[in-house]
C-alpha cells in the first residue's frame, strides 16, 4: 500500500538514519550479454545487486522499524506529565484526526528559505462525558490536545512547560522566534487563562485553518504542560497539552 507523505522532516530522517546505518538501500542490478555457444550466439541473463542511497520511505521505515526494535518508540499518545517525564513518549507514532493552521512568514526572524510554517492540531481522544463516566472533575487535568509543528526544529530538548504556561505557550513562543506569530505582549504568556480552543488562539495569532483529516504522524515530544483549560459546552475543562516536532505527517491511517 503506498503512503501519501504530507510533510517529511528529511535532514532530521537521515540524521537519524546514518546513526544506525540505514542511509543505503539495495538496488537489483540486472546485466544481459550475448556469448557464442555450440549452436550459435545465446543471450546470458545475471542479476546482482548494487546499493543507492535510501529514498524517503526507506528511510522512515528504517527509523521507525529500529526504534520498535529498541522499545523506544510510543504508539499511543501520551495520557499524561508522568509519560513523558519517565522518558517513555520521546518518539511518538501516533493516527490522529487533526486540523492544519498554516502561517506566513514576516522574514524578519524567519529561517532561511521558509515562507510558511505549519501546525498540525488534535484535540483530545477523550470527550466530556468521559470524564463523567470516569468520576473526573472538571479542573483534574484529562486527555490530551497536541500541536504538531512542520519546517522547524530549534533543537531544544524536551521538556516541562512551567508552572503557569502551556505546551502552546511554548509552541506560540517557537512561532514568534520563526517570525510566523507577533511577538507575545507583557502579561500573555500564558494562555492557562485563556479558556478558547489551541486552534482559536493560534488564528487568532495569524493562522490560517484548513480542515479536519486523519494523519499518522512520527513525531519528537518538545514541550508538554497540565494546564491547558478550554470551554466546552458551558464547561471549563483542564486537560494536558503537548507540542511535537513531526519526523513525517502522512495522509490516512499510514
Amino acid at each position: 500500500m503506498f503512503r501519501d507523505y504530507l510533510y517529511i522532516d528529511r535532514p532530521r530522517l537521515v540524521s537519524y538514519a546514518e546513526q544506525i546505518g540505514a542511509t543505503a538501500a539495495k538496488a537489483k542490478n540486472r546485466q544481459w550479454r550475448v556469448a557464442l555457444g555450440l549452436t550459435g550466439p545465446v543471450v546470458e541473463h545475471q542479476q546482482g545487486s548494487a546499493e543507492r542511497a535510501a529514498n524517503d520511505h526507506e528511510l522512515a521505515e528504517s527509523v521507525t522499524r529500529h526504534l520498535r526494535k529498541k522499545g523506544e518508540l510510543r504508539t499511543t499518545r501520551p495520557a499524561s506529565l508522568a509519560d513523558v517525564d519517565e522518558g517513555q513518549a520521546t518518539l511518538v507514532l501516533e493516527t490522529m484526526r487533526a486540523r492544519k493552521v498554516i502561517f506566513t512568514l514576516d522574514g524578519g526572524g524567519a529561517p532561511r528559505g521558509l515562507r510558511e510554517l505549519a501546525v498540525w492540531v488534535s484535540n483530545p481522544l477523550e470527550n466530556p462525558s468521559s470524564r463523567d463516566a470516569a468520576g473526573v472533575r472538571d479542573e483534574e487535568a484529562t486527555g490530551m490536545f497536541v500541536y504538531l509543528l512542520e519546517g522547524y526544529w530549534d533543537d531544544e530538548p524536551a521538556m516541562r512547560a512551567y508552572s503557569m504556561m502551556t505546551a502552546l505557550n511554548v509552541l506560540l513562543r517557537t512561532l514568534s522566534d520563526a517570525g510566523a506569530a507577533p511577538e507575545p505582549s507583557a502579561g500573555s504568556d500564558t494562555s492557562r487563562d485563556d479558556y478558547a480552543t489551541p486552534v482559536s488562539i493560534l488564528v487568532r495569532n495569524g493562522g490560517v485553518k484548513g480542515d479536519m483529516r486523519t494523519v499518522t504522524a512520527l513525531y519528537r515530544v518538545r514541550s508538554v504542560s497540565e494546564n491547558k483549560i478550554v470551554n466546552v459546552g458551558g464547561r471549563t475543562l483542564r486537560c494536558h497539552d503537548l507540542f511535537a516536532y513531526p519526523l513525517y505527517v502522512a495522509a490516512g491511517n499510514g
